[in-house]
């Protein structure tokens, strides 16, 4: 239970950075060298804050590698908002789902 809060405190940064981040650079101008810029940058105030648990602080980086990369493939066709949103859906959505699967245990053999 405690890395789905982990999850969703990673997700919480990786939102408000990434969205800032491609408001402030149009993702149509997002390059190679941009985007690698913006990882930096963002890990960097990811990983300042010593309160941050390490858990969260991976978990953050994976999803801003998958953001910027995801931008600089698609370009001008990246939405501002829906393209951080579907990162961040699919890793809370995973997160959940090892919830369930806590509550709901594989099938047992019948003797």
């Amino acid at each position: 239970m405690r890395s789905c809060w982990h999850v969703i405190f990673a997700t919480a940064q990786v939102l408000v950075s990434s969205m800032l981040t491609f408001w402030l650079v149009e993702p149509k101008n997002f390059s190679v060298g941009v985007a690698a810029t913006a990882v930096a940058l963002s890990a960097f105030v990811v990983a300042l804050p010593e309160s941050t648990h390490l858990m969260s602080k991976r978990i953050a980086f994976g999803q801003f590698v998958n953001v910027y990369v995801g931008t600089v493939i698609h370009g001008a066709q990246t939405g501002v908002v829906i393209h951080p949103l579907g990162v961040a859906s699919s890793t809370t959505l995973g997160a959940l789902a090892s919830v369930v699967a806590i509550f709901f245990p594989y099938p047992q053999h019948c003797p």
